[in-house]
C-alpha cells in the first residue's frame, strides 16, 4: 500500500537509527493476482471478478508474443520471499492488512470514476 510506504519513508527520515540502512516495504506472503481477486470477490460478491488462474507455462508461452512478459518470463510463477521484519522491529513500522489495501483501492477507483458502483 502506498500509504504504508509513505509512512516508512517518513519514519526513515525522522529516526536517526535509520540513517544508512535499507528497509524492505512488503508483505512476507507473495499475493498473486488470483489471491487479490479472491479477496475482492469476498467483499464484492455481486460483481463479476475473474478468479481463474493462468498456468505459469501458458504465461511463459505468451511471453514469446509480448515484450513486457518476455523481460520477466523467468519470474513468472516464482514467488518472492521478502520480510519487512527489520522495519517493524527497528522502526516500529506497521502494515495495513492486505484486504484493507485491496478494498480501499477499489473504493478509491469508485470515487474517481474509474469503476462504476
Amino acid at each position: 500500500d502506498a500509504r504504508d510506504l509513505a509512512e516508512l519513508h517518513i519514519l526513515c527520515m525522522e529516526r536517526p537509527e535509520a540513517a544508512g540502512e535499507r528497509f524492505i516495504a512488503g508483505t512476507e506472503k507473495c499475493y498473486s493476482l488470483r489471491d487479490t481477486a479472491l479477496i475482492l470477490k469476498a467483499k464484492y460478491p455481486k460483481r463479476s471478478i475473474p478468479t481463474a488462474e493462468i498456468p505459469a507455462w501458458l504465461s511463459k508461452a505468451f511471453a514469446f508474443l509480448d515484450d513486457e512478459l518476455w523481460s520477466v518470463r523467468f519470474n513468472i510463477g516464482v514467488p518472492r520471499a521478502v520480510t519487512p521484519q527489520k522495519a517493524i522491529t527497528r522502526l516500529g513500522w506497521t502494515l495495513r492488512p492486505v484486504e484493507e489495501s485491496c478494498y480501499d483501492t477499489v473504493e478509491s477507483m469508485f470515487e474517481c470514476g474509474v469503476l462504476k458502483r
